[in-house]
Protein backbone atom coordinates (compact mmCIF):
# COMPACT_ATOMS: atom_id res chain seq x y z
CA UNK A 1 0.00 0.00 0.00
CA UNK A 2 1.46 3.37 -1.01
CA UNK A 3 2.38 5.87 1.65
CA UNK A 4 0.50 9.16 1.92
CA UNK A 5 3.36 11.00 0.23
CA UNK A 6 3.55 8.43 -2.57
CA UNK A 7 -0.24 8.54 -2.99
CA UNK A 8 -0.08 12.33 -3.19
CA UNK A 9 2.64 12.11 -5.85
CA UNK A 10 0.53 9.63 -7.86
CA UNK A 11 -2.49 11.90 -7.68
CA UNK A 12 -0.39 14.90 -8.71
CA UNK A 13 1.07 12.97 -11.63
CA UNK A 14 -2.38 11.87 -12.76
CA UNK A 15 -3.72 15.42 -12.52
CA UNK A 16 -0.80 16.66 -14.65
CA UNK A 17 -1.47 13.97 -17.30
CA UNK A 18 -5.16 14.86 -17.40
CA UNK A 19 -4.31 18.56 -17.70
CA UNK A 20 -1.87 17.81 -20.55
CA UNK A 21 -4.52 15.74 -22.34
CA UNK A 22 -7.09 18.52 -21.88
CA UNK A 23 -4.61 21.08 -23.22
CA UNK A 24 -3.91 18.85 -26.21
CA UNK A 25 -7.64 18.40 -26.83
CA UNK A 26 -8.18 22.16 -26.55
CA UNK A 27 -5.40 22.76 -29.08
CA UNK A 28 -6.76 20.11 -31.49
CA UNK A 29 -10.27 21.52 -31.30
CA UNK A 30 -9.01 25.09 -31.67
CA UNK A 31 -7.22 24.01 -34.86
CA UNK A 32 -10.56 22.73 -36.17
CA UNK A 33 -12.10 26.21 -36.08
CA UNK A 34 -10.88 26.74 -39.62
CA UNK A 35 -12.96 24.97 -42.22
CA UNK A 36 -12.67 24.30 -45.91
CA UNK A 37 -15.49 26.18 -47.61
CA UNK A 38 -15.01 23.99 -50.68
CA UNK A 39 -15.68 20.83 -48.64
CA UNK A 40 -18.87 21.77 -46.79
CA UNK A 41 -20.34 18.31 -47.50
CA UNK A 42 -17.85 16.90 -44.99
CA UNK A 43 -17.40 19.94 -42.77
CA UNK A 44 -21.10 20.45 -41.91
CA UNK A 45 -21.78 16.95 -40.50
CA UNK A 46 -18.55 17.07 -38.45
CA UNK A 47 -19.47 20.46 -37.01
CA UNK A 48 -22.20 19.06 -34.77
CA UNK A 49 -19.79 16.51 -33.29
CA UNK A 50 -17.17 19.19 -32.66
CA UNK A 51 -19.73 21.47 -31.00
CA UNK A 52 -20.80 18.55 -28.81
CA UNK A 53 -17.19 17.81 -27.79
CA UNK A 54 -16.49 21.44 -26.92
CA UNK A 55 -19.78 21.75 -25.04
CA UNK A 56 -19.06 18.60 -23.04
CA UNK A 57 -15.56 19.78 -22.11
CA UNK A 58 -16.93 23.19 -21.16
CA UNK A 59 -19.55 21.57 -18.90
CA UNK A 60 -16.94 19.31 -17.27
CA UNK A 61 -14.60 22.24 -16.74
CA UNK A 62 -17.39 24.38 -15.32
CA UNK A 63 -18.36 21.57 -12.95
CA UNK A 64 -14.76 21.13 -11.75
CA UNK A 65 -14.42 24.89 -11.22
CA UNK A 66 -17.67 25.09 -9.28
CA UNK A 67 -16.69 22.07 -7.17
CA UNK A 68 -13.37 23.68 -6.31
CA UNK A 69 -15.16 26.92 -5.43
CA UNK A 70 -17.41 25.01 -3.03
CA UNK A 71 -14.35 23.35 -1.53
CA UNK A 72 -12.83 26.78 -0.91
CA UNK A 73 -16.03 27.96 0.76
CA UNK A 74 -15.96 24.94 3.09
CA UNK A 75 -12.24 25.29 3.80
CA UNK A 76 -12.24 29.03 4.53
CA UNK A 77 -13.86 28.93 8.01
CA UNK A 78 -11.48 26.22 9.22
CA UNK A 79 -8.52 28.14 7.84
CA UNK A 80 -9.71 31.38 9.48
CA UNK A 81 -10.06 29.52 12.75
CA UNK A 82 -6.50 28.20 12.46
CA UNK A 83 -5.14 31.65 11.56
CA UNK A 84 -7.19 33.29 14.34
CA UNK A 85 -5.77 30.89 16.93
CA UNK A 86 -2.24 31.65 15.75
CA UNK A 87 -2.73 35.43 15.72
CA UNK A 88 -4.85 35.77 18.82
CA UNK A 89 -8.39 37.02 19.41
CA UNK A 90 -7.70 40.70 18.77
CA UNK A 91 -6.11 40.29 15.34
CA UNK A 92 -7.37 42.72 12.71
CA UNK A 93 -9.32 41.32 9.77
CA UNK A 94 -6.72 42.48 7.25
CA UNK A 95 -4.02 40.65 9.20
CA UNK A 96 -6.11 37.47 9.24
CA UNK A 97 -6.73 37.80 5.50
CA UNK A 98 -3.02 38.27 4.83
CA UNK A 99 -2.14 35.30 7.04
CA UNK A 100 -4.77 33.17 5.30
CA UNK A 101 -3.10 33.84 1.95
CA UNK A 102 0.22 32.64 3.40
CA UNK A 103 -1.22 29.27 4.45
CA UNK A 104 0.10 26.60 2.02
CA UNK A 105 -3.14 24.57 2.10
CA UNK A 106 -5.24 27.62 1.27
CA UNK A 107 -2.85 28.89 -1.41
CA UNK A 108 -2.78 25.49 -3.13
CA UNK A 109 -6.57 25.19 -3.18
CA UNK A 110 -6.98 28.82 -4.31
CA UNK A 111 -4.44 28.33 -7.11
CA UNK A 112 -6.30 25.20 -8.23
CA UNK A 113 -9.53 27.21 -8.34
CA UNK A 114 -7.89 30.01 -10.35
CA UNK A 115 -6.43 27.50 -12.81
CA UNK A 116 -9.85 25.85 -13.23
CA UNK A 117 -11.48 29.25 -13.64
CA UNK A 118 -9.02 30.10 -16.43
CA UNK A 119 -9.52 26.72 -18.10
CA UNK A 120 -13.29 27.12 -17.97
CA UNK A 121 -13.03 30.54 -19.58
CA UNK A 122 -10.91 29.11 -22.40
CA UNK A 123 -13.51 26.36 -23.05
CA UNK A 124 -16.27 28.95 -22.96
CA UNK A 125 -14.44 31.08 -25.54
CA UNK A 126 -13.92 28.03 -27.74
CA UNK A 127 -17.61 27.17 -27.41
CA UNK A 128 -18.51 30.68 -28.56
CA UNK A 129 -16.02 30.45 -31.42
CA UNK A 130 -17.58 27.19 -32.61
CA UNK A 131 -20.96 28.88 -32.55
CA UNK A 132 -19.54 31.58 -34.83
CA UNK A 133 -18.00 28.84 -36.99
CA UNK A 134 -21.48 27.39 -37.45
CA UNK A 135 -22.82 30.75 -38.62
CA UNK A 136 -19.90 31.13 -41.02
CA UNK A 137 -20.45 27.65 -42.43
CA UNK A 138 -24.16 28.34 -42.85
CA UNK A 139 -23.39 31.58 -44.69
CA UNK A 140 -20.80 29.83 -46.87
CA UNK A 141 -23.33 27.15 -47.78
CA UNK A 142 -25.80 29.89 -48.73
CA UNK A 143 -23.20 31.55 -50.95
CA UNK A 144 -22.38 28.26 -52.66
CA UNK A 145 -26.08 27.63 -53.27
CA UNK A 146 -26.53 31.15 -54.66
CA UNK A 147 -23.51 30.71 -56.93
CA UNK A 148 -24.81 27.40 -58.25
CA UNK A 149 -28.23 28.93 -58.94
CA UNK A 150 -26.64 31.91 -60.68
CA UNK A 151 -24.41 29.70 -62.84
CA UNK A 152 -27.27 27.44 -63.81
CA UNK A 153 -29.41 30.48 -64.68
CA UNK A 154 -26.69 31.91 -66.87
CA UNK A 155 -26.15 28.73 -68.85
CA UNK A 156 -29.81 28.48 -69.88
Amino acid sequence: MPTTRRRSQLVESTVRKIAANKESLLDRLTARLKFNKDDLDNELPEHADLVFQVGREFALSESARDGQNEKLKRLKPAMYERVGQALGPKAAQWKMDASLEEQPDWAEERDTYLRLKFETRRWEELKDAFSQRGYAMHNSAGLVTARIRAESGMSE
